[in-house]
Formats: C-alpha cells, structure tokens, sequence
C-alpha cells in the first residue's frame, strides 16, 4: 500500500490532475495504519480515537453537504456551476455567429476548456502540460503590446474567435509567463487588458456584441468577443468598432475610430453622420451641422430627404440654438 500510495501522489506531483488517484491507496494506507495504531486500544480510549476520526474526517464532506443544501434551500448555483452556464452560453453564441468545429477560440484556460466543450470548438490554451506551447501561444497574443505582432500570431495559429471573461482573465498569469518578474501582474499594454477593459479593438477583430444573460448580470462578469475578421477593409473596421464602443459608453474612443474611418475614406456617410450626432449630443452645435451635411451630401440621392429630416428633428430638440442649426440644414437641402 505503501508502494502503491507513493507512486501515486509521485503522479500528483507530475501533474496536479493525477493527484485524484492517490485517493484510492491513501485511504487504504491510512486504514491500515490506523487498525495498526489501535491494536492496544480498548475501552473507552478506542471510542474517543474512533470519534475523533470520524469528527475529522466527516468536516469535510459535512461542509460540501451544507453548502449544497443551502444552494438547493435558496434556488440558486454555485459559483463554478454559474461560470459553466456562462461558457455554455458564449458556446452558443459563437455558434449561432458561424463557428463550427473547424473554428480555434483564444481565451483564457478555463474559459477554454468550458466553451470549446459545450461548442465542440478548438482552443489554443489549456491548462494541461502537453499544451504548453498552446498556452506560450496564447500569452504571446493576448499580452502582445503591438497589434500588428498579434495579428500575425493569430493568423499563423489559424485562431478565429478571441473570447475575454473578466471572472479570470489569467492576463497577469500569461504576462508573467512571458516577461518573468517576482510574480503575476497586470500589464494594461497588453492586447487582452485592452480588449477587456479598455474597449480598444484593432480593425482585425470584429465585436459580436455578446451580451451576459440576465440572471447572471448580478454578478459582475465583463465579457467580450470578437470573430477574426482579416478580410474587411480597414473603413468599415473602424465604423463597426466605433458603433461598439458606442454601445460601451467609450464616446471619446468612438470618435476617434468615426475619424478613423473619414481618414481612410472620405466617401462614406455613416463616419460623418456619426461625427454629427455625436457633436450634437456634447452641445457642440455648429460643428455638428458641419459633420452632418458633409454625411448626407456623401450619401445616395434617394436617402436624402429622410436623412435630412431626421437630422431636423434631433437639432430642434436641441432648444433654441438646435432649431436654428435645424433651420440652416433645411436650408441648405432646399430643393
């Protein structure tokens, strides 16, 4: 038993997975040690060593009991059950968007492991040792400073999916694996920091716009995903960025990608529209008609009244100096 109990906790050792089977051999041991221990034993000391086994050995099992009778008694999960719904979830949302078991997700290990089961999708890095360069891989990608140096690490490894959950990012665990240091630690330079937490997105990666189911709101979980996406011009990248950052609140960040975008290519409406209605809701009115009627000059005949007329009514709620803007932008559309 002995033997038997050694070797097994020397798997453990190998790779923590392993340790499980120690179990076996070690309850073993431990009966024969303890029917050594008490072969002196009698009377009242025998039931005292007994009990006090017992007690030891039932707080474990007695706490497990406890807790999942609460949970049943409140009609609530765990905390890992919740972190697997929520894998289960993004799984689906991945699929309905088109991957299928083709597709390779980079996202943190857990994460990996919980949605490329439920999806039957590919991941990259995993907390096993046989994965080691997946995981090296994936610490490359997500703590790379330069987004250029992430693309070419992501199309080299064929990944089409980035999945980022907040519960554990493993950001500060993959840093230290690259760049070493006294321990794990957060690099906000890093592309995963910036996807997460910063909503700065290269024109690479397209937002799914994935949202937490309701009941799971509660507890705080941030999470994003995006589709590796190499193929559509940098213009409509940054457009279909700023309506994301948009929808995250980052209205600074957005103008910034609108901009992008009327940098790239003057001839689309959508940026200076969006230009426009942001510079009207900061109050910044002249500005706003400018950006405005440059969209709408830009945009096909046929849409122009609408567009016009919309503008109109979204000045005049404005106030006084909105109805003004709203009366020179009719003026200028003037047939």
């Amino acid at each position: 038993a002995v033997g038997v109990a050694t070797a097994a906790i020397a798997l453990g050792f190998y790779q923590n997975r392993w340790l499980l089977t120690a179990g076996a051999p070690q309850v073993v041991l431990a009966a024969a040690l303890i029917g050594a221990w008490l072969v002196n034993v009698r009377g009242w000391r025998l039931w005292v060593v007994m009990g006090g086994a017992v007690a030891l050995c039932a707080m474990g099992p007695w706490t497990l009991v406890r807790e999942r009778l609460h949970v049943e008694r409140v009609r609530d999960v765990q905390l890992g059950e919740t972190m697997q719904l929520l894998y289960r979830d993004i799984a689906g949302a991945l699929r309905k968007s088109g991957a299928d078991q083709n597709s390779i997700v980079l996202a943190d290990p857990n994460a990996s492991v919980g949605v490329g089961y439920y999806g039957r999708l590919r991941t990259v890095g995993t907390l096993y040792w046989e994965n080691r360069d997946g995981l090296h891989a994936a610490a490359e990608v997500l703590s790379a400073h330069d987004d250029a140096d992430a693309a070419a690490r992501v199309y080299a490894r064929g990944i089409t999916h980035v999945v980022m959950v907040s519960s554990y990012d493993f950001l500060p665990e993959y840093n230290y694996a690259l760049r070493g240091g006294a321990g794990p630690s957060e690099d906000r330079a890093g592309l995963g920091h910036r996807l997460l937490y910063q909503h700065r997105v290269p024109v690479w990666l397209r937002p799914l716009n994935y949202r937490v189911p309701t009941p799971l709101v509660p507890l705080g979980f941030k999470v994003e995903v995006f589709a590796v996406d190499f193929e559509t011009p940098p213009v409509v990248s940054h457009e279909r960025i700023g309506r994301y950052q948009l929808s995250k609140g980052e209205r600074r960040l957005a103008e910034v990608s609108f901009m992008a975008a009327m940098t790239d290519d003057a001839t689309r409406p959508e940026p200076w529209l969006r230009m426009g209605e942001l510079s009207l809701s900061a109050g910044r009115m002249p500005e706003a008609l400018n950006f405005i009627r440059a969209g709408i000059e830009r945009a096909p005949a046929g849409e122009r009244e609408r567009l016009v007329q919309g503008a109109a009514e979204l000045f005049r709620r404005q106030g006084a100096d909105g109805a003004k803007q709203a009366e020179a932008l009719l003026g200028l559309f003037e047939k």
